[in-house]
């Protein structure tokens, strides 16, 4: 595979719950956005930053400081939330590989809410990550890792985090269908009218 730009291309965030079956059958009432309790009534801009986010695969964890800009509302009695923008930087692997490009494209992005069981979850459909590889010591060096599938949060209304992890639900493969594991915690704050405000999704 020759060197190319990487895309990263975490494309929709989609209300369908594609997370599984199991999200269909155990689904409850669906969470809506709230603040100090009171339901979102119109959009709120928000931020969601997480200080390490990471996609793993036998032999390889990829991680990356995560920034990214959202829309929410709630769309009959649903919550709903856009991604406007995602950054990438500071990636690093935990072996010899560097990482030379990771960007996103593919933006907007929209997502659904669900709950399951006492959870509130975002579920990302057609979640696509790509980085490009460096380092004449790396076995992928010159490689563009496609990371695509499913990711599924947790939304914990103590903290206001947006939290991914092995036990969430995310369905992501890479190269050859080889399973990876997504995990990251963002900390998700609003950025106007409401600003300052505690967000739950309940």
């Amino acid at each position: 595979m020759k060197k190319r730009a990487v895309r990263i291309s975490l494309t929709s965030l989609v209300v369908a719950l594609t997370a599984g079956a199991a999200f269909a059958s155990a689904a409850s009432a669906e969470p809506v956005w709230q603040f100090e309790g009171q339901p979102l009534v119109g959009t709120e801009t928000v931020t969601a930053v997480a200080e390490e986010s990471s996609l793993s695969i036998g032999g390889l964890t990829t991680t990356c400081e995560a920034s990214a800009e959202l829309t929410i509302e709630n769309v009959g009695g649903v919550g709903e939330a856009t991604f406007e923008d995602l950054d990438l930087s500071g990636c690093v692997t935990d072996g010899v590989c560097t990482v030379e490009e990771a960007t996103a494209e593919g933006l907007p992005w929209s997502a659904g809410t669900t709950t399951f069981g006492s959870d509130s979850f975002v579920v990302t459909d057609d979640f696509h990550v790509e980085f490009l590889y460096g380092n004449e010591l790396c076995a992928a060096e010159g490689w563009t890792f496609p990371y695509t599938g499913t990711a599924a949060g947790v939304f914990d209304n103590g903290s206001s985090t947006l939290e991914y992890d092995a036990t969430t639900g995310s369905s992501i493969t890479t190269i050859g269908k080889t399973k990876a594991t997504y995990d990251a915690e963002f900390d998700v704050e609003a950025t106007g009218a409401h600003e300052g405000e505690t967000l739950t999704l309940s």
